[in-house]
């Protein structure tokens, strides 16, 4: 691997946190509009979510590819002497400091998607608790599919 793809390794793991901090960032808003039961909000951060994971899509396979250019995979990120071996001593602190960053925005994202399932299936329960008691336990139509 030369230098420039150890930079370039760097720089994309650098932009991938950064794109995770802003599906966070979405996330987050997502949770509020769910919290208020937002449609139109849910809506636009679903699709803004969606624009950012392609974005995540297109740096996460250009560092797989970095990654399997110096005969590294996922578990061996996590391993400082493989590291040290394959990037040199400078690099690989700097690449495991960037890494770091890497999982806390990663974990921020799986911690608020979590809560954003949580928060859509109590809303759910809500909405199918007022469908039964607006047709008295699915005795009486809402609907005319007639009309």
């Amino acid at each position: 691997m030369t230098d420039d793809d150890k930079k370039r390794l760097m720089e994309i793991t650098a932009a991938e946190a950064v794109e995770f901090g802003k599906m966070a960032e979405v996330l987050g808003k997502k949770h509020d509009a769910i919290s208020r039961l937002d449609t139109a909000a849910i809506q636009s951060m679903v699709s803004e979510e969606l624009e950012v994971l392609n974005r995540v899509r297109v740096v996460e396979k250009e560092r797989g590819w970095l990654l399997k250019q110096l005969g590294l995979n996922g578990k061996d990120l996590n391993d400082a002497d493989l590291l040290e071996k394959k990037l040199g001593k400078a690099d690989s602190h700097a690449y495991r400091r960037l890494h770091l960053d890497f999982q806390r925005a990663f974990s921020k994202v799986i911690q608020l998607n979590n809560i954003s399932r949580v928060l859509l299936l109590h809303s759910l329960g809500f909405i199918r608790q007022n469908i039964r008691i607006l047709t008295d336990d699915g005795r009486r139509k809402l609907v005319d599919k007639k009309a």
